[in-house]
């Protein structure tokens, strides 16, 4: 089944991003260590993006955002590092601020 998981708190969320981002970069890594670096930079720029939004927005609006930017990387390049640093502005609608 290759529906989007249901995350039950940030850590579930970011403990399964992170195996995701790991196997990415083994998956990059026949394409040269430099790439492999790269993108190990890239996903972890992107985690603490998801952390720093996770003090203020809503979780359920941050996994909306979260599925949202990812499904993105899977059309566009998921070993492509500049796509992880994007500021994806069109989904910031997506973000609600937590009450």
């Amino acid at each position: 089944d290759a529906s989007p998981l249901d995350f039950s708190d940030l850590a579930h969320l970011m403990y399964c991003f992170e195996v995701y981002g790991q196997i990415v970069c083994i998956l990059a890594r026949p394409q040269g260590v430099e790439l492999e670096l790269e993108l190990q930079e890239a996903l972890a720029g992107f985690r603490l993006r998801v952390l720093k939004m996770s003090k203020w927005a809503g979780f359920e609006s941050l996994v909306d955002w979260f599925k949202g930017f990812v499904e993105g990387r899977l059309r566009e390049g998921q070993d492509l590092p500049e796509g992880w640093r994007e500021e994806r502005r069109d989904l910031e609608g997506l973000l609600r601020r937590e009450m």
